[in-house]
């Protein structure tokens, strides 16, 4: 009897299990998980075009100082950097403002920022905060006679200041330097200004690095590092600007000279030729930054100065066709509304020596109003021109030349709004662009300096129109 109980049981067990496992979906027909669900539509996936934020807190060093003896010059720099123990891979930077060396820095990569002879001159156009006059002088009298010598006269300068001798004794005092430029602070109107008073530094935040150890200034000197295009030529009939307000960085003329080109570069090889002495000169960087890692970016005509020191030849003189200024030191170089053949000593063979690893970027809008033919095709030609291998090129959909800095999505140091007037609002197209501009920035030279493979690959033409509404466009060879 037992044994029938058990034989009954165990029937009844089995066809329930068949039943059961023909009740229950296959693998084909699983349902949803509702809260699976939920979470999915509260959480998207990211957008690949966004700026990722970093991890470090970053530290500013400004009006950092290295003397260059053959040129006779004190070059001034900011450093931009992980506070934080480690070595990172160096950027050096010319015309790109602070708001993208300040990402930089966030995502691992020590910054170097100098402050060049044609800016400090042309300071005075929009976002600039000019130099004063006997500021400028100052750093010209090396040998600390109270008088500029030929020999301490730079080449940007000679023409603008051959009539400042007005004594005749062969050499200029400070007042006939003065007389002949007036002061470059912004809003000059006129002759010479007493400089402004000095302000003093902020004191460190308790329990911080001491003053003598490493200083922060966060922001100090930020707008005399920005290149932007200068305005239009000022209304006649009394609307005039003052000194340091004129077009192209005001009396000084256009910045953009074969002269003030050469010298940036010669800017960069002094920095590169201090990487290893920079903790000497605040010990807040000692040991940071990485000499067999580095890139250089350039905007505006700091693009000029990158391509130039990544390989692209120059005409400097009727006897010195395609030179080169290669600095074999230098892995990789980004441009930001570069320039293209006919700039100071570009001709469109000049390209064919950018063979490094190389980031070219322009926008719809990245045109020079007062110069035909330079607009984005022509932004395009140090890419088009570079022999193939590491070569990205990327326009953005009604970005200008600001846009690339920064300063029109109100990041970085203030945008002058005119005359008398406020800068606009930033407006959340600009916010977008800017945000496109330090993703594509990063991701190559994370690709370049720390050999990450998901760099290169964020490049991908298709992904990226689609995550942008079609706004970016990418071109790689």
């Amino acid at each position: 009897m037992k044994r029938v109980l058990a034989a009954l049981v165990a029937v009844a067990l089995f066809r329930s299990l068949a039943v059961t496992a023909q009740e229950a979906p296959g693998p084909t027909e699983t349902q949803p998980d509702k809260n699976t669900e939920k979470k999915t539509d509260s959480a998207p996936a990211p957008n690949i075009a966004a700026p990722v934020p970093g991890k470090f807190k970053v530290a500013t060093l400004a009006d950092l100082k290295l003397t260059d003896e053959a040129r006779k010059k004190d070059l001034l720099f900011t450093a931009v950097f992980p506070d934080a123990e480690g070595r990172f891979p160096v950027v050096i930077g010319s015309g790109i403002g602070t708001a993208l060396p300040t990402y930089w820095a966030s995502h691992g990569y020590v910054v170097l920022l100098p402050v060049h002879a044609d800016q400090q001159m042309g300071a005075g156009g929009r976002g600039g905060r000019g130099m004063d006059a006997g500021a400028i002088f100052d750093q010209l009298d090396t040998d600390k006679d109270g008088f500029l010598s030929e020999e301490e006269i730079p080449a940007l300068l000679a023409d603008r200041i051959k009539d400042a001798d007005t004594d005749k004794d062969g050499k200029i005092s400070k007042d006939e330097f003065t007389r002949a430029l007036g002061n470059m602070a912004p809003g000059g109107r006129g002759g010479a200004q007493p400089p402004a008073p000095e302000q003093p530094r902020p004191a460190p935040a308790p329990g911080g690095p001491k003053e003598d150890d490493f200083s922060l200034i966060p922001g100090a000197g930020a707008a005399t590092l920005l290149d932007e295009p200068a305005p239009p030529p000022a209304p006649r009939g009394g609307q005039g600007r003052g000194p340091g307000r004129g077009q192209g960085g005001g009396m000084f003329g256009a910045r953009e000279s074969l002269e003030g080109g050469v010298d940036r570069v010669k800017d960069f090889v002094l920095l590169l030729d201090n990487l290893g002495r920079l903790g000497e000169l605040n010990a807040g960087l000692k040991g940071k930054a990485d000499p067999e890692k580095v890139a250089v970016v350039g905007h505006g005509f700091g693009a000029w100065a990158a391509g130039v020191i990544g390989g692209a030849t120059v005409d400097l003189a009727e006897d010195k066709k395609a030179q080169s200024l290669l600095d074999k030191r230098v892995d990789a170089i980004i441009q930001l509304s570069g320039r293209g053949s006919g700039a100071p000593g570009l001709t469109k063979e000049s390209f064919k020596g950018l063979k490094l690893p190389m980031l070219t970027m322009t926008g719809s809008n990245d045109t020079n109003p007062r110069a035909e033919g330079q607009g984005p095709d022509w932004k395009r030609e140090a890419f088009a021109g570079a022999p193939e291998g590491g070569k990205f090129h990327v326009v953005i959909d009604g970005a200008s030349a600001p846009s690339f800095t920064g300063v029109l999505a109100g990041e970085g140091p203030p945008r002058a709004g005119g005359r008398g007037g406020q800068a606009p609002a930033p407006s959340e197209a600009e916010k977008a662009i800017f945000g496109w501009v330090k993703s594509a920035t990063l991701r190559f030279l994370d690709s370049a300096l720390k050999g990450d493979e998901s760099g290169a690959a964020w490049f991908n033409a298709e992904a990226l129109k689609s995550a942008t509404g079609g706004k970016l466009a990418v071109e790689k060879k």
